[in-house]
């Protein structure tokens, strides 16, 4: 393998890394919650969530899934996107479009 190869796959693998913990886990002790996630959580969980936007269970767990396996990989589908800034809006949740794009970053 020559050299310049080998470094490019060590950084390549360096800031994957680097970006995985920083998506997980910061250094004050708080963690980033995927924009699924977030919706869920401020929903007050995957039944709740459904219900109000007037979903499957099954397809709201999905989101939380990797793509692998045949999930979104955390990320809120742009079709429910509108309606869940709808209902939120109805209910006074506080979800923004910055909560259904990247998330929310919450004390452990």
């Amino acid at each position: 393998m020559s050299t310049p190869i080998f470094i490019f796959l060590f950084l390549d693998f360096f800031f994957f890394m680097l970006y995985k913990y920083q998506q997980t886990q910061n250094r004050r002790g708080q963690m980033h919650l995927s924009p699924a996630e977030c919706v869920v959580e401020l929903f007050g969980g995957v039944r709740a969530t459904a219900r109000a936007i007037g979903r499957n269970p099954g397809a709201v767990s999905r989101w939380n899934k990797p793509k692998s396996k045949r999930g979104t990989g955390g990320m809120v589908p742009s079709a429910a996107q509108r309606i869940i800034l709808k209902i939120a809006k109805k209910k006074r949740l506080k979800i923004t479009l910055e909560h259904l794009n990247y998330g929310k970053i919450v004390n452990k």
